[in-house]
């Protein structure tokens, strides 16, 4: 065989494998061209335009009704609406994502338009349609509902919508409705005033600034029967309960004052809320049946429905007065104690100050120490809580006060770094079994366990780094 036919026959191979290559390789026609995701015409200010909106879903007919920027029921019932669902409702309605857009054709009988699963209709202040959508069929073959949407003068458009999006689009009174006990924005300044078996208690809520003097300032304030700061995980516990937690089920939609079925009649816990934007205080009432005590049930007092809660919200109900009261020491930040002095009858005198942000000791020499050793026990005595606030008035105050300056086990100042006295702390026995602790600045006295003086070293060495 010659050369050049050798040459020509080897290349042949070579050849229709790169054609296969490039048919394998080469771009597809849909990646060519790719799908135009379709338009929807329902855009924002459309929908900023509707003043009415109707839903029918399961022969349910709801009317919802807008004045000014807030929305309501007006039917089947009068009720108010979940703002946070409606905003998201509105947002979709003008977000829809047709996964296409489909020709009128004699294929449009089969597409479920004369039995509509769902519509929504919205409608200005004066009644005149502002869209309709109509939800069909399921299109089982790619899972999508064929909608009709009608626009004024302009002929009904067809499109496949996704059958979640649809779905989504077709909400029901439950769904729509303000389920949460007490819905409210606006918690600065809200006077509480919490009723029970027990003693009753109330706190005022304000939101301040963090103090520029490094004090911590609980937004929780007691008013009665103790003034001082409240509990902060507690009390705001109760807070996010009445203002975040839905009703299970509504019981009836209008008691007509007969609420002893529910035992509201008599409620074993009343809450009186009331802010600036309230002229009187409201009044939110719960109760149980003494023959179903799984079952809480609460009502307003502006509106006529009882709901039903599950018992596992109790806890959020179950709180006296010493629990919601904030029984820290003190009142500063732990960050801004830069001077630390300790007097322990069983270990001596400690200072403990800090260079470059870090804390050195001073006495009863200077050392180094062991950062996280320190730090721990200063977070301990700093964020200390006792088991139970001492009520006092500004006489007993003083007289404890002295009795402790003489009777002390420990005592440490808290110093910033302007060298300013942030607090000072006692510890002393008030009997053989009991050991009180007192802050001067922040005139608190509360009972201290004995496990308490166990952050402290057992001696020195235990804080020097050797």
């Amino acid at each position: 065989m010659k050369r050049q036919t050798r040459l020509i026959l080897g290349f042949v191979p070579i050849l229709g494998m790169t054609g296969v290559a490039a048919f394998l390789l080469g771009p597809t026609e849909s990646e060519e061209k790719p799908v135009a995701a379709v338009k929807w015409p329902l855009g924002e200010s459309s929908i900023k335009a509707v003043d009415q909106i109707e839903i029918q879903k399961s022969q349910q007919r709801v009317v919802l009704q807008r004045k000014e920027t807030l929305w309501r029921v007006a039917q089947p019932i009068n009720t108010d609406v979940n703002a946070e669902k409606m905003e998201s409702y509105l947002l979709q309605l003008s977000q829809i994502s047709p996964q296409k857009q489909l020709a009128a054709s004699q294929k449009q009988k089969e597409w479920g338009f004369e039995k509509p699963t769902a519509s929504v209709v919205g409608n200005s202040a004066q009644g005149e349609p502002l869209f309709a959508l109509t939800f069909g069929a399921l299109n089982t073959f790619d899972q999508t509902v064929f909608t009709a949407l009608q626009l004024p003068n302009m002929a009904i458009a067809y499109y496949s919508l996704p059958r979640l999006m649809a779905y989504r689009l077709g909400l029901t009174l439950d769904e729509l409705r303000e389920k949460r006990i007490w819905p409210v924005s606006d918690m600065q300044g809200l006077h509480v005033q919490f009723e029970s078996k027990k003693p009753p208690f109330s706190f005022i809520f304000t939101k301040s600034a963090s103090s520029a003097q490094g004090r911590r300032v609980s937004p929780y304030r007691l008013l009665a029967p103790i003034e001082g700061m409240g509990d902060e995980m507690r009390l705001g516990q109760l807070l996010r309960f009445l203002g975040q937690v839905e009703i299970d089920r509504i019981e009836t939609e209008n008691h007509q004052d007969k609420l002893a079925p529910w035992g509201l009649q008599k409620p074993a816990w009343k809450i009186k809320v009331q802010n600036g934007s309230m002229n009187l205080p409201l009044t939110i009432s719960f109760g149980q049946r003494p023959q179903n005590p799984n079952d809480l049930y609460v009502t307003r007092g502006d509106v006529p429905w009882v709901g039903r809660l599950s018992i596992e919200h109790l806890s959020a109900l179950n709180y006296n007065l010493e629990q919601i009261t904030d029984k820290r020491l003190f009142t500063f930040e732990v960050k801004k104690v830069s001077r630390w002095e300790i007097f322990s009858k069983s270990v001596g005198r400690i200072i403990l100050e800090k260079d470059k942000g870090e804390f050195t000791m001073l006495a009863p020499q200077p050392a180094l120490v062991k950062k996280d050793a320190v730090h721990r026990s200063l977070l301990a005595f700093a964020r200390m809580e006792g088991s139970q606030l001492v009520p006092t008035k500004p006489e007993s105050f003083a007289k404890e006060l002295q009795k402790a300056q003489k009777e002390w086990e420990v005592k440490m100042t808290f110093w910033d770094r302007h060298q300013k006295e942030m607090d000072a702390l006692y510890l002393y026995p008030k009997s053989a079994d009991v050991l009180y602790g007192i802050a001067v600045k922040s005139k608190r006295i509360l009972v201290i366990p004995r496990r308490q003086l166990n952050n402290l070293p057992a001696n020195i060495e235990a804080w020097i780094e050797l």
